[in-house]
């Protein structure tokens, strides 16, 4: 991986199925913040359609089935073990819904995860930012009916209105603090890490 120099800069790492045939293509990044040599990496489109989490139920992050997904399988298929190494292993504060007064649960410690509500709007300050699009390989595979030339809705971390919603960002770029129900499995997975620049 080159060494990422600026915000906003795009790079490759790891790789995932994203072509319409199911190609394993290398992963795009965006660069959202350079800190003592780490930086903080979000995917640059949509990799997949999941549930937060299943079945249905009260959940937050830390019990949510996506969270597992991203550090199991996801984790593990989708880099090599030069790039795992190089993924640090961060403590994540998963912040309450304060407009709902819905739970955000306890602090974790993860290598993949989701942005939270907080992060999402220090990082992308104006909607047409947040507007994301999926791969073929999604569209293709999980979202055939998707509107706006593959433009998604994507999953936050953070609690929505009640214990069974998650809050998200519409596909337009809006944000809906309420959020989807858990189950959904028409919104979409934008996964994000920190990374060591040296390795």
């Amino acid at each position: 991986m080159a060494n990422p120099t600026a915000i906003g800069e795009k790079i490759e790492f790891g790789r995932y199925p994203q072509g319409a045939d199911g190609e394993i293509l290398p992963l795009r990044w965006l660069v959202l913040a350079v800190r003592e040599g780490c930086a903080l990496l979000v995917a640059d489109k949509m990799i997949e359609c999941l549930p937060y989490h299943v079945p249905s139920g009260d959940v937050t992050w830390e019990g949510s089935s996506l969270r597992a997904w991203l550090n199991g399988d996801f984790f593990h298929s989708s880099f090599t073990d030069e790039e795992k190494a190089a993924i640090l292993r961060v403590n994540l504060v998963n912040p309450d819904n304060t407009r709902y007064d819905t739970p955000g649960g306890a602090a974790t410690k993860d290598r993949v995860f989701l942005l939270s509500l907080p992060e999402m709007e220090e990082f992308f300050t104006f909607g047409i930012e947040r507007k994301v699009y999926a791969t073929p390989y999604a569209v293709r595979a999980q979202m055939p009916g998707l509107a706006d030339k593959s433009a998604s809705a994507w999953w936050l971390r953070s609690p929505g209105g009640s214990g069974r919603h998650a809050a998200t960002v519409h596909y337009i770029g809006g944000v809906s603090r309420y959020g989807n129900p858990v189950t959904d499995s028409h919104i979409a997975v934008r996964p994000a890490l920190w990374v060591k620049l040296s390795s």
